[in-house]
C-alpha cells in the first residue's frame, strides 16, 4: 500500500476515522474499526438467522408410496426408505440454508472496508467476494455437516447417572457446527482481505482471528442455548427453534466481526506506527 493511501497516512483531505498518529487517536480509530465490524456482524447474524429459519425446511420430505398407510410402523426395508427420503430433503435444505447464511454473513462483513475507508470499490469487491465465497463454501459445508452428523449419530452422550453429560453434549454440538462456521469464517476472511486491498498472501492472521471466533462461539453457544432455550435442541446441524437459531447466528457473527475487527485494527495500528 502506498504512503498516499489515506487508510495508512491520513494525508487525504478526508482522512476518515484512521487519521492521526498520536496514541490517543490510534486508540479511538481502533475502537471505531472494531465497532464497525461488530455492528456488521450483528446485522449479518440477525438477517442470517431469519434466512435460516425460512429455508432450513424449504424442501419437504417426500414420502414414498410404500410408506403410506403404514401408520409409522415400518419394516427394516421401509425404515431405510424413510431415512433415504429425509436424507434427500436434508441434502437440499441444509446446503441451501447454510449457503444463504454464508452469503449473508461473509458478504456483510466484506462491507467493513467500505464502512471504514468510504470506498465504493471496497464495498463492491468485499461484499461480492464474501457473498460468492460464503454461498459456495457454505453450501459445501452444509453437505459435509450431514456426513459429520451421521458419523456422530448413536454416540452415547449420557453420563454415569444416566443423564445427558454436559461435556459430551457440548463436544457433540461443537463437532456438528464447526464445518458450517469454519467455511463461513474462511469466506469472511477472504472478503475482509479483498475489501482492504491487501494481498491474499498475508491472509494468515485474518484466518487465525476468524478461526478463533468460530471456536469460541462453538464453545459458548451450546452452554448458553441450554440455559436460555431449555426446550430446544442445540445439537442439530441447524439448531431447533426460531429464537435459538437467531442466537446461534448472532453469536457466531458478532464474535466473527469482533475478532476480525481486532485483527484489522491491530494491523492498521502497526502500519501507522511503522509508517508503511
Amino acid at each position: 500500500m502506498s504512503h498516499a493511501d489515506p487508510i495508512v497516512s491520513g494525508d487525504s483531505a478526508d482522512p476518515g476515522i484512521l487519521a492521526g498518529s498520536a496514541t490517543g487517536n490510534l486508540q479511538v480509530s481502533s475502537t471505531k474499526i472494531i465497532f464497525a465490524f461488530v455492528a456488521l456482524g450483528l446485522v449479518a447474524g440477525l438477517l442470517g438467522g431469519m434466512a435460516v429459519n425460512q429455508t432450513h425446511a424449504l424442501f419437504p420430505v417426500i414420502e414414498p408410496e410404500e410408506l403410506k398407510n403404514t401408520q409409522g410402523i415400518y419394516t427394516p426395508e421401509q425404515r431405510a426408505l424413510a431415512y433415504a427420503a429425509h436424507l434427500t430433503a436434508d441434502l437440499k435444505n441444509l446446503p441451501t440454508a447454510i449457503g444463504l447464511l454464508g452469503l449473508i454473513v461473509a458478504g456483510t462483513l466484506g462491507l467493513a472496508g467500505f464502512v471504514v475507508k468510504r470506498s465504493s470499490g471496497s464495498a463492491v469487491s468485499g461484499a461480492l467476494t464474501g457473498a460468492v465465497a460464503g454461498a459456495v463454501l457454505g453450501a459445501a459445508a452444509g453437505a459435509l455437516a450431514i456426513v459429520v452428523y451421521q458419523q456422530l449419530t448413536g454416540l452415547n452422550l449420557l453420563g454415569a447417572d444416566g443423564q445427558p453429560d454436559p461435556l459430551k453434549t457440548q463436544a457433540h454440538a461443537m463437532a456438528i457446527h464447526l464445518p458450517s462456521w469454519i467455511s463461513i469464517a474462511i469466506a469472511a476472511s477472504l472478503a475482509v482481505a479483498i475489501s482492504w486491498g491487501k494481498s491474499l498472501r498475508n491472509i494468515g492472521p485474518t484466518l487465525t482471528a476468524a478461526a478463533g471466533a468460530v471456536i469460541l462461539a462453538a464453545v459458548l453457544y451450546p452452554t448458553i442455548a441450554a440455559v436460555i432455550f431449555t426446550g430446544e435442541d442445540p445439537g442439530r446441524i441447524i439448531p431447533t427453534g426460531h429464537f435459538n437459531q437467531i442466537l446461534w447466528t448472532v453469536l457466531n457473527s458478532v464474535l466473527l466481526g469482533l475478532m476480525l475487527g481486532r485483527q484489522r485494527a491491530h494491523a492498521i495500528a502497526a502500519e501507522q506506527k511503522s509508517g508503511t
